[in-house]
């Protein structure tokens, strides 16, 4: 019997606090559909009853004609992704649903690739020596496929159906990135003097 069985003092450790992942789905409508145009609860409902699942599966929000998603169920998250249509009222609208990148991710772009290309078939068939791909989608109405890779940092080339690809960085475009300090004043500005 050892000196630390005697002791009634005995620190009592605690498992760690189980963290739910939080899944992250975007959707992108199309045909035509403009959210501000359109009711976003009307949208939002619609979506979530396509989609068979409960206000309390899922929470909603909107930004700048997106629609997304967040969940903690994977199950949840499954249904949203396979859900291609979105009706409001009589009409029926295409929409493109794909789920968010993780914090610890970059993206990259390789162009050339044909336009009809599914998801599952280009992660299937995307090799990146050395790198991680989590995701490739194809970015809409054009012939560049998106990767998203896990870490930070983006691979040079990526092998596509045998055929190898530069994989370049993917940027956002300029006018997101602008920095309002760094617009140059009009001319014959004067600025305005402090009263004292």
């Amino acid at each position: 019997m050892g000196p630390e069985d005697n002791n009634p003092w005995q620190m009592v450790t605690y498992g760690r606090k189980i963290y739910f992942l939080l899944h992250t789905v975007i959707i992108q409508p199309q045909d035509g559909l403009f959210l501000a145009k359109t009711r976003l609860a009307q949208a939002m409902q619609s979506f979530t009853a396509m989609a068979r699942l409960t206000p309390t599966e899922v929470r909603e929000a909107a930004l700048s004609n997106l629609l997304i998603f967040k969940t903690f169920q994977q199950t949840a998250m499954i249904k949203v992704l396979q859900l291609e249509s979105l009706s409001i009222g009589d009409t029926t609208y295409g929409a493109a649903a794909h789920p968010a990148a993780p914090a610890d991710s970059c993206k990259g772009v390789i162009h050339g690739v044909p336009a009809p290309t599914s998801s599952k078939y280009l992660t299937d068939n995307l090799i990146a020596s050395g790198h991680t791909i989590i995701t490739a989608r194809m970015m809409v109405r054009t012939e560049t496929a998106l990767i998203t890779y896990e870490g930070s940092y983006v691979a040079h080339t990526v092998l596509y159906c045998q055929a190898e690809y530069r994989c370049y960085p993917h940027r956002l475009p300029q006018s997101s990135t602008v920095d309002t300090a760094r617009k140059p004043l009009p001319q014959g500005y004067v600025p305005p003097v402090p009263r004292i």
